[in-house]
């Protein structure tokens, strides 16, 4: 865009780009390429208007007038102590009092609380609107000026980022649609409930457990923008990719590739139908040169057929676009994985939290499908595991384990439903399950009775 000249002024938001520090950093970028910045608005009050302010005023190269909506607004709407922030000649004066400089008035706050109750709307669809009015095909599409903010990692950081719990949350659905305000709660609960040690990054993949097999590329692409413009740059997004056919997984990379925050990496879902091993090698270099080329992408390899482990190795010691691997076997090849992947890639386990006898045989981080309601225990089991305290990792194991042990019984056939239905019993109201998947409906009562007495003794690792 930059090279084209296609935008001269960009419009930042201190809301929408992900918070003050963001915006100066966005501004730093704008004196770099010599672009113009302005300032975006909406209706807001005395808070959001002074935290523009403040920015503002700490940004130089801010070239442009701020927008503002605030006329708009009333005394009666005003919720700071003193009432409607002057603004005078077209300026605002920064207060010398700490933080934004304005003070709450909590009687104001709760006749807007009051009156909050009473209005029917809860939700700002600009897209229904659009539609309604405009074009009944149009999509809200995100800004790509959003890729100078997404972060990037160079190989040692991203590793050591994954010996981590990599999170796989469930997509919930809502009359046979995917609901993405509840998956944008959820990924929201993760972020905010990050208990890793050393302040280390939450990792969170859209991937099978999450029914990426059951959803339209569309959708999927539309998962990694809410994801991403949830975590911003606090955190890992993985994405996984079904490379069946393939020409369909070069599409969906290269789309994701572009979004506002594009994955960190992308893990590659085991092949389905007939292939032979010396075709899996052949065809998956070739795709993780080619987009590692063109668009910078790394890749994680999902490895569940024993018979594919040799050129799996193969895969990871050969190709610079892959990273590691996801093992989604058994424990007794962790061991071999490891001492022929060495220094080439990293390993990581990819069976359920239950996850510290693969980390005593080499293992680094693992995959957890039940972190979305229960973020304390991936994070504390990770935490132990990294300290090499493997007694305190699975002393947590044995905590989520009857959780586990539905999860994964008869071929995971629960894998999904099981976590959506503890979400439901426990009653958190900072997570959204939704009401079940496609071809993963709501457990049947005597399986839910069960789920409800495997969470009563750990709703504290919430």
């Amino acid at each position: 865009a930059v090279r084209r000249d296609a935008a001269q002024i960009i419009l930042c938001d201190h809301h929408y780009w992900g918070g003050m520090r963001q915006v100066q950093h966005l501004a730093k970028l704008c004196q770099t390429f010599g672009l113009g910045l302005s300032m975006h608005s909406n209706n807001h009050l005395g808070i959001s208007l002074m935290g523009m302010a403040q920015v503002a005023a700490a940004t130089p190269h801010l070239t442009y007038a701020c927008d503002t909506h605030y006329p708009w607004q009333t005394e009666e709407d005003e919720v700071v102590t003193g009432g409607r922030v002057p603004i005078v000649d077209g300026c605002v004066t920064i207060p010398d009092k700490p933080g934004l400089g304005v003070e709450l008035d909590y009687d104001q706050l709760a006749r807007g609380r009051e009156r909050y109750a009473k209005c029917p709307y809860r939700k700002r669809d600009d897209t229904a609107e659009m539609r309604k009015h405009v074009d009944p095909n149009w999509e809200r599409i995100l800004p790509r000026w959003g890729l100078f903010l997404a972060m990037t990692f160079s190989n040692e950081q991203l590793l050591d980022g994954l010996d981590s719990v990599t999170t796989i949350p469930l997509i919930p659905f809502r009359g046979g649609r995917i609901d993405f305000d509840a998956h944008a709660k959820n990924v929201s609960y993760l972020m905010e409930n990050n208990h890793l040690s050393d302040d280390r990054p939450r990792v969170i993949c859209v991937a099978g457990t999450s029914l990426i097999h059951h959803v339209s590329h569309a959708d999927q692409n539309q998962l990694i923008r809410v994801t991403g413009e949830v975590m911003g740059d606090r955190g890992i997004l993985l994405s996984a990719v079904v490379p069946n056919p393939l020409p369909e997984g070069d599409r969906l990379i290269a789309e994701q590739a572009s979004s506002n925050r594009p994955p960190d990496a992308y893990l590659v879902m085991p092949l389905g139908g007939v292939y032979s091993t010396e075709g899996l090698l052949e065809g998956f270099t070739d795709f993780g040169s080619r987009h590692q080329r063109n668009h910078g992408s790394r890749f994680l390899y999902y490895h569940r057929q024993p018979r594919d482990r040799g050129m799996v190795i193969r895969l990871i010691r050969e190709s610079e676009a892959f990273v590691g691997i996801k093992v989604g076997t058994t424990e007794e090849e962790v061991p071999q994985l490891c001492a022929e992947i060495g220094e080439a890639g990293m390993v990581i386990w990819g069976v359920g939290d239950r996850s510290t006898a693969a980390a005593r045989l080499g293992a680094r981080g693992h995959t957890s499908g039940i972190s979305v309601l229960f973020a304390k225990a991936g994070d504390g089991i990770n935490n132990a595991q990294r300290n090499k305290d493997f007694e305190g990792a699975q002393a947590l194991e044995r905590r989520i384990s009857a959780l586990e042990e539905i999860r994964f019984e008869n071929g995971r056939v629960y894998n999904y439903s099981a976590v959506a239905e503890a979400m439901i019993q426990s009653g958190f109201e900072d997570v959204d399950p939704g009401e079940g998947g496609p071809f993963n409906p709501r457990v049947s009562p005597e399986v839910a009775a069960r789920v409800r007495q495997a969470i009563e003794g750990i709703l504290d690792l919430h």
